[in-house]
């Protein structure tokens, strides 16, 4: 498996157009937003050379969110 150097990872409020916080990654891809109020977000992933993708995530007050998502070159 090859691990990506940079990844620029986002969230977007799903009822609104609003952009929430960016968060680059380390070749690990472990990353983490604080403070995002308890809705559900599309979250999104790229790299330079990969395919972005994305998926959707319900952020719950007081919890985790933890998750895998695919990146294809």
């Amino acid at each position: 498996m090859n691990m990506v150097s940079e990844l620029r990872t986002e969230v977007f409020k799903t009822k609104a157009t609003t952009v929430s916080p960016v968060t680059v990654t380390g070749y690990d891809g472990h990353f983490e937003f604080k403070g995002l109020e308890p809705i559900q977000y599309k979250l999104q992933v790229s790299a330079n050379g990969y395919t972005t993708n994305s998926r959707q995530i319900t952020v719950i007050a007081g919890q985790s969110v933890t998750g895998d998502i695919t990146m294809r070159r």
